[in-house]
C-alpha cells in the first residue's frame, strides 16, 4: 500500500498522536521536538551518520545567513512519513539546521542521499524518512508553471525523476526547462531560540531563467555529525 492511499488515515492518526503527546501542542510546526519525540526518533529514525547523507543548500543567502536547505514540512521525528500529519504538504526551502545539538534529530527532515542525487535519473531521498520527491504534475507528464511536490514511497516514476546539472539546477524529469525554485517571500517557521526564528519560502518547479538564476542555484553540503 502507498503513501497515497495512506494520507487520510495517517493524517488522523497523526493528529491522535499529536494530541496524545502534547494536549495542544504549542511548538512550532518546524521546531524542535520534545524530549518525547527525541527519543523516539534516536530510537527509531535516528542513526549514524553515514558518508552517503548530504543536505542540498541554496547558493544564494537571500537574507538568511544560515542559507535555505531543502526540507520536509512540520517535524516527523518519528521516521513514519505514513505517521506524519503534514506529509501531504507541499515540500519547502528552510533555514538550515546546521551547528545545532541532537543535530541527527534535527536534521533527519533535511538529510538527502548524495548518491541518489546524482545518479542518472536521479531523485531527492530523504535518507532517513525513506521518502522521495514527486512533483504534483498534471496527467502523465505536463508540469504546470510553479508546480509544487510532496514526498511520496520511492518508486522510480518519472515523477519523481531529477537531475543537477554542473551549475547547480535541479531539474525534473518531465520538463528540463523547469528549475527547483526558491520563493520570493520568507515566512518565520518557529524559533529556534526566543528572538531567533528560522525562516521557511515555498519551493516551485519553475521555469529555468537567469534573472531567477539567484533562487535556482543549489549546492550540496555535508549533513552534520549525528550527536
Amino acid at each position: 500500500m502507498t503513501r497515497s492511499s495512506l494520507r487520510v488515515g495517517a493524517v488522523a492518526a497523526a493528529l491522535t498522536a499529536v494530541a496524545g503527546c502534547a494536549a495542544a501542542d504549542s511548538r512550532p510546526a518546524d521546531g524542535v521536538a520534545p524530549a518525547a519525540a527525541r527519543l523516539s526518533a534516536q530510537s527509531g529514525a535516528q542513526a549514524p551518520t553515514e558518508e552517503d547523507e548530504i543536505m542540498v543548500q541554496l547558493v544564494a543567502e537571500l537574507g538568511e545567513p544560515r542559507h535555505f536547505c531543502l526540507d520536509v514540512p512540520g517535524y516527523p521525528s518519528s521516521g513514519n512519513i505514513d505517521n506524519h500529519r503534514e506529509a501531504a504538504w507541499p515540500l519547502e526551502a528552510h533555514t538550515c539546521k546546521t551547528g545545532l545539538p541532537e543535530s541527527g534529530t534535527i536534521t533527519l527532515d533535511q538529510r538527502i542521499s548524495r548518491s541518489a542525487l546524482t545518479e542518472d535519473p536521479g531523485k531527492v531521498l530523504y535518507t532517513r524518512l525513506d521518502a522521495c520527491l514527486e512533483v504534483v504534475a498534471i496527467g502523465q507528464t505536463a508540469v504546470r508553471e510553479d508546480a509544487l511536490s510532496v514526498v511520496e514511497d520511492c518508486t522510480g516514476a518519472a515523477a519523481q525523476q531529477v537531475s543537477m546539472t554542473g551549475s547547480g539546477k535541479i531539474k525534473t524529469a518531465l520538463d528540463s526547462s523547469m528549475c527547483l525554485t526558491i520563493g520570493k517571500e520568507a515566512f518565520e517557521a518557529g524559533d529556534r531560540e526566543p528572538g531567533e526564528p528560522w525562516y521557511r519560502r515555498a519551493l516551485t518547479f519553475s521555469t529555468c531563467t537567469k534573472a531567477d538564476a539567484a533562487r535556482q542555484t543549489w549546492k550540496i553540503t555535508a549533513a552534520p555529525a549525528s550527536s
